[in-house]
């Protein structure tokens, strides 16, 4: 049977998750649609073994791709290249789908012709019963709707990878590729992928489930002090990227409106993170760069701080750092 829908999956470490996020695909009504690819990423755990094992039980939906530790990037750069599916979707590897949900769906994808498609989702807390249904006007649909590109709403965000299918062709013949060895990259394959699209539809099917409060997740301050160098490297590639490459001036200001929210959490965490010498260097290095490269960004950040920051040629950012940690 054609496959209709290649889910490919981030396996690195995660073997205490990933029962909870392969078990949904087994009781969808003709998952054989589904392709699921299980992409390890060098795990250590025991991941490799547990995703082998759904593979020799169930061949028809899941398929086990081995490789050598490349990051988060690298995996999604092997499931567009591997997918087969009419159309291809993200899934990390401590996540999952909502199955009844997924089951529908696959039903409007069978007939489906649009480039992007954009779906709702939520998120649920490690160790709580705290669920929490992610709203924006764009999802506030009862039956699939088409949109043009210029009805995306800038405000609030509405194109995080949990929310997007794409056409597999469409990415493959553009040979996407996701920075590999780097943190922060799902922004990197939202940015790429959409900026190809021409047409959209929205379909009500809240299907990704994104687990927050795990321990060690990258978006945690303790994860962004170990991480912050990538988490630059990505604000200044991807800048440059939609200046070079998105010409839809719609997807452009929905773009850099959200890299400026990004920017603002960077000066943000980097306060956080303590009174470095190091970090009060990132943050210079960087504003120096926005302000050159992407003025009007520059002029948006608004952050008390950092206007503090600028007129005193960020002379203060030990005291404005110490009274941050305090005040958290």
């Amino acid at each position: 049977m054609e496959k209709i829908l290649t889910v490919s999956i981030a396996a690195y470490n995660v073997y205490n998750y990933l029962n909870e996020t392969l078990t949904p695909f087994l009781g969808v009504k003709g998952n054989d649609r589904l392709e699921v690819l299980i992409i390890d990423d060098g795990a250590t755990d025991g991941t490799l073994e547990l995703a082998l094992e759904y593979q020799e039980k169930y061949p028809n939906v899941f398929r086990v791709i081995h490789k050598e530790n490349g990051g988060w990037g690298s995996t999604v750069t092997t499931g567009i290249l591997n997918a087969t599916g009419k159309y291809f979707k993200l899934l990390d590897g401590d996540d999952y789908y909502n199955k009844d949900e997924l089951e529908r769906l696959l039903d409007q994808l069978e007939t489906c012709d649009y480039d992007m498609v954009i779906t709702p989702f939520l998120r649920f807390y490690d160790n709580s019963d705290r669920i929490d249904y992610v709203k924006n006007p764009l999802f506030e649909v009862s039956s699939p709707r088409q949109i043009e590109l210029n009805e995306l709403p800038i405000k609030p965000y509405c194109m995080e990878m949990y929310s997007l299918a794409f056409k597999t062709n469409l990415i493959q013949q553009n040979q996407v590729q996701i920075t590999e060895h780097c943190f922060y990259t799902d922004n990197e394959y939202v940015v790429k992928c959409s900026s190809l699209c021409k047409t959209a539809i929205v379909m009500p099917y809240c299907i990704y489930c994104y687990r927050l409060a795990r321990p060690g997740q990258s978006v945690s301050v303790d994860g962004m002090r170990k991480h912050y160098k990538e988490f630059e490297l990505i604000l200044r590639k991807m800048l440059t990227y939609v200046k070079q490459n998105v010409t839809n001036k719609h997807l452009q200001e929905l773009f850099y409106e959200r890299y400026r929210g990004l920017s603002y959490y960077y000066y943000e965490t980097l306060f956080l993170m303590g009174a470095g010498k190091e970090y009060k260097m990132a943050m210079k290095s960087y504003d120096q760069w926005l302000k050159k490269e992407f003025p009007d960004i520059y002029k948006k950040i608004s952050y008390r701080y950092i206007k503090i920051m600028r007129v005193t040629n960020y002379y203060g950012f030990g005291l404005i750092a110490k009274h941050c940690v305090e005040k958290k």
